[in-house]
């Protein structure tokens, strides 16, 4: 009897354990307010974003995407820079280019907005050729790239002449840093894809690949590549579907997926029926890695009528993670009709936190092309009954046509939404009496926020 017993909690346990693992849903963050027009912009660490707004002033948004009163004039500075190309947020620090066809000046900025002097002349460095992309590294020297070379910058924005010239005889490609400030990029010579190391010297690692050199020369070469905090790289292939890891020395990681690959069906992300018109990737993903090293991928999916943002998880063997979003490794989010607009590629990203993503999306009103920003956030299901008789009643559960919220008297309501079960929000109301007629039978979370929190239930639509 006692073992049975036994194995009767057991099995309540993995029970339990198993409904924990499916009680996950990714959802868009309706309390974000979603910035458009951003180019050019930059991600600071915290979800905190800076825009160039011309001429010659800075803004910054923060977290909740509304414009930070606290920095400059309600939100904005002036600033001695203009027409800025690109910006970068690192190390507390925002960098910027002014580039034309012939030089190009970065400059340093702290993040209130004030011109480092210390850097460079007064703040800005002259870069005698074309500049088409940088990195900062963590001791705060700079790579630079353009018109097939690669320089160096002291952290004070000096030259660094024991680094030299880098050429690579060929417009790079891509080009990113190891976690020791070592620089690895990839470029196209003819049919060939060729990835190089140098480290922070210049030197040529030796130990990476053949001589610091690989090449991928069969019609499967690289389109992107991405590194880890273990500085492994993971290779987005040309099929749009192959992800291969290679270890630190350039090695492929047998251990990782099939053979060292995982191969992703983009296309059936999104079921549109047998005559449906499927899905497929457009553009690059963008990966990066949460704090459990499992592997994220956004990407943007479309056919010829829609556009979503996908959103998906692996761990670090390349296992896809089915505990992520609703018994799924994947979630998707519409992005279409959002005042018309049309989306494009996955533009930028921030992982806040293993339940917190920051995206920016190329999107298209009409003929106007430009950056948005969107926030998701991944929420635990079962944390959605966390209602009370002595703060919030909502009733009737199940319900047809109305549902009804009743609350304490030290309570008061801000805001109702309704989402699916996928974490599509499908009503929204600022009132105790929520009409829920026009939704189809089912199973959806109702979120009430107070002025002193929110809550959530689940709901049956009968």
């Amino acid at each position: 009897m006692k073992n049975l017993n036994f194995l009767l909690v057991l099995l309540c346990f993995n029970a339990f354990c198993s409904l924990h693992a499916q009680q996950y849903s990714v959802i868009k963050d309706s309390e974000y307010n979603s910035i458009y027009d951003l180019r050019p912009y930059c991600l600071a660490d915290d979800g905190s974003i800076y825009k160039y707004v011309a001429p010659k002033k800075l803004a910054k948004y923060s977290v909740t995407g509304y414009l930070d009163v606290n920095f400059g004039v309600n939100g904005v500075v002036t600033i001695p820079d203009d027409n800025i190309d690109l910006m970068k947020f690192y190390n507390n620090s925002i960098y910027v280019i002014i580039s034309n066809r012939y030089d190009a000046y970065l400059s340093k900025y702290s993040m209130a907005g004030i011109l480092d002097t210390t850097f460079g002349n007064n703040g800005k460095v002259l870069i005698d050729s074309y500049m088409e992309d940088f990195l900062v590294n963590s001791d705060g020297s700079v790579y630079i790239t353009g018109f097939g070379e690669v320089k160096k910058l002291l952290p004070n924005g000096s030259y660094d002449t024991n680094f030299g010239i880098i050429d690579t005889g060929n417009m790079y490609t891509e080009f990113k840093r190891s976690e020791d400030d070592s620089l690895i990029y990839f470029l196209r010579n003819g049919s060939n894809t060729i990835i190089k190391k140098n480290l922070p010297t210049g030197a040529v690692d030796l130990t990476f690949g053949n001589n610091g050199t690989l090449i991928f020369n069969s019609t499967l070469y690289p389109r992107a590549f991405f590194m880890n905090k273990l500085n492994e790289i993971f290779l987005f292939l040309n099929d749009n579907k192959t992800i291969t890891k290679l270890k630190a020395n350039g090695i492929v990681d047998d251990t990782f997926g099939s053979a060292g690959s995982i191969m992703i069906d983009f296309t059936a992300l999104i079921d549109v029926g047998p005559n449906g018109p499927k899905y497929s990737l457009g553009g690059y993903p963008q990966l990066d890695f949460d704090s459990n090293s499992n592997l994220l991928i956004f990407a943007r999916i479309s056919n010829i009528h829609y556009s979503s943002l996908a959103i998906l998880r692996f761990n670090n063997y390349g296992v896809t993670d089915n505990t992520f979003s609703n018994n799924k490794y994947f979630s998707t989010h519409g992005i279409n009709g959002i005042s018309g607009a049309t989306a494009g590629n996955v533009d930028g990203y921030k992982i806040l936190s293993d339940n917190e993503y920051l995206v920016t999306l190329q999107v298209r009103y009409g003929i106007s092309p430009a950056i948005q920003s969107f926030k998701y956030k991944r929420i635990d299901l079962l944390s959605v009954d966390n209602l009370t008789n002595d703060n919030v009643l909502v009733y009737p559960n199940p319900v047809n046509n109305i549902i009804n919220i009743r609350l304490k008297e030290n309570e008061k309501l801000n805001d109702v939404k309704v989402y699916t079960m996928d974490g599509k929000l499908v009503q929204q109301s600022k009132n105790k009496n929520v009409s829920v007629t026009f939704l189809s039978v089912g199973a959806y979370i109702i979120e009430i926020t107070t002025n002193n929190g929110s809550y959530r239930k689940k709901i049956i639509k009968q």
